[in-house]
Parts: structure tokens; sequence; C-alpha cells
């Protein structure tokens, strides 16, 4: 069987429910049971985002975002507990910056950051937020790049949510976990630092892979 690679392949794993649904053929079974589960989801679920997947492909991300938001029908305006994860490679970066701007990526990532803000505050019904952020080195420019990022979050989102999202609701209970590797560590292409390496990689050979 051969398989298709187009950048949309990214967009199923950008997203996804902390929690596994329930079985499709429970939801069948009446009315009732089916608006039982539907609320109970909602209220126990979460939904994790990872920021920086399929990172070479910004237009997909942005598309696929704004129709999450934009959507009438959105899911979004159910849930309650949000997770953005932010997977970053300092160390490669650093070891290639002459070769691939970091500036560039730094401009890239702020995108998709400020995308992902939009995307929380459209959510009327949040009350918790966790950011988590993993990255290979704990140097100077790795802490930099991470107050820029999660910055965007620590203080915006409680209070525009608080105030003006969530009419008559309180701000949203915001959480940040960090993770910094010991720099050269080496990374299984199955991870998801090893899948950010091989993107960066694949851009620093053909730039022109950015849309």
């Amino acid at each position: 069987m051969v398989q298709r690679h187009t950048k949309y392949r990214h967009t199923v794993k950008m997203y996804k429910l902390d929690q596994s649904p329930p079985p499709v053929n429970l939801l069948l079974l009446s009315r009732q049971i089916y608006q039982e589960a539907y609320n109970y989801v909602y209220a126990t679920a979460g939904i994790i985002f990872d920021a920086t997947m399929g990172f070479p492909h910004l237009t997909m991300f942005e598309e696929t975002l704004d129709q999450l938001i934009l959507n009438t029908l959105t899911p979004l305006k159910h849930f309650k507990r949000v997770r953005v994860d932010f997977v970053w490679d300092t160390e490669w970066i650093q070891t290639n910056k002459d070769k691939l701007s970091p500036d560039l990526l730094m401009t890239v990532l702020c995108v998709r950051a400020d995308k992902i803000k939009q995307l929380v505050l459209s959510m009327p019904k949040l009350t918790d937020l966790k950011v988590t952020w993993h990255d290979t080195e704990c140097s100077e420019e790795a802490l930099n790049t991470q107050a820029t990022i999660t910055g965007r979050f620590a203080a915006k989102i409680k209070g525009k949510i608080g105030s003006s999202v969530k009419k008559g609701g309180g701000a949203v209970n915001v959480i940040m976990e960090e993770t910094f590797e010991q720099p050269g560590t080496a990374y299984d292409v199955d991870t998801r630092i090893g899948q950010l390496r091989s993107e960066l990689e694949a851009l620093r050979q053909n730039p022109g892979l950015l849309t």
C-alpha cells in the first residue's frame, strides 16, 4: 500500500482528548445515554494541543485552528480544560544557526503561540490551562525563548478570560510545567524532540519546505 505524505497528515495528531471517548455503540443505545455521556465527556475530559507538531507547515497549522475557532459548532465552547505542549530544540538550533536562521524559527514559533492563545481565548467555559515546555538544553537562549512563548499565557490569559470572555466567571487557572534535557542527549526519531529535530534538519536542507 502506498501512503501519501501531505502536509495535512499532521492535523490528526495536533490535538486529542486526554482520555478515551465513550464507545460509539453506547452512544447509540438511547438519546438519554447519549446526552449523559456527552455531558460527562465535556465535564471531565480535556483537550491537548501540540503547538509544534508539523513545524514547517505553518499555513496548515493556522487553517486547522481557524476551523476550530470560527466554526459555530466547534466543540471548543464546551471544554473546560486545555493542555498546550511546546517542544523545542535549542541545542540543534544553536548548533546550526549559520545554516538555518534562529530568528526565522522564532518568528514561526511566535505565530504558532499567538494562534494557540487566540484559540484558548475563544473557549468560554475554560477553567484550567496547562502549558508545558520541553527543550533540549537549559541555556540562556533556551530560557529566553521559553519566557517569550510561555509569557503569552501566564498573565494575559488569566486577565482576559476572567474579565472579558467569561462574563461573570472567574479567572482561568494557568499552570506552567518545564522540562530541560541535558545537552548531547540522543533522541529517537519517534519521540517528539526527535520528530522536531528531523523537521528542522529537513528545513536546513530545503528552506522551501516552510509553508
